[in-house]
């Protein structure tokens, strides 16, 4: 049984196993009470996913390769 809080509703899917811990006068079952949750759960998931980095090492080179070939051939034909 959840002891610890004593003033709050517990809203939840139609799940067995969260009948047999929570009380039942304060258990309400549907999704009713969890669409809100829900959805918040879905944006704090979604938002810091534009944070973070695309891979460990995402400090691109000084120069892409093919400016760095144009580099060279334009110092190539400079030389001649």
């Amino acid at each position: 049984m959840v002891t610890h809080l004593k003033n709050c509703f517990f809203y939840t899917d139609k799940w067995n196993a969260l009948a047999d811990i929570l009380p039942q006068e304060r258990h309400i079952i549907g999704k009713s009470g969890t669409h809100a949750i829900e959805r918040d759960n879905s944006n704090a998931r979604r938002h810091p996913g534009r944070f973070t980095r695309r891979a460990k090492d995402d400090t691109p080179p000084t120069r892409p390769a093919w400016v760095q070939n144009l580099v060279n051939k334009q110092t190539e034909l400079k030389d001649q």
